[in-house]
């Protein structure tokens, strides 16, 4: 996990986020109680290492994103 905080119109907003691969092979991005498939452009923008996730799967991965 880790930190986040950004500022927003409303003021601060703060939490923290995960980084994880679904059942089916994408990578999600948790953040409090709502997640989100990530693109291939996204984890390479956010220079996301795949290989970093705890029970990564390169078969799974490669199933989804092809």
């Amino acid at each position: 996990m880790v930190m986040y905080r950004y500022n927003t119109s409303n003021g601060t907003s703060k939490g923290v986020f995960n980084i994880f691969q679904d059942k089916s092979g994408f990578i999600r991005l948790l953040m409090g109680n709502a997640d989100t498939i990530l693109t291939k452009k996204q984890i390479s923008e956010l220079g996301i290492d795949c290989y970093s996730i705890i029970d990564f799967s390169h078969d799974d991965f490669m199933t989804a994103y092809n």
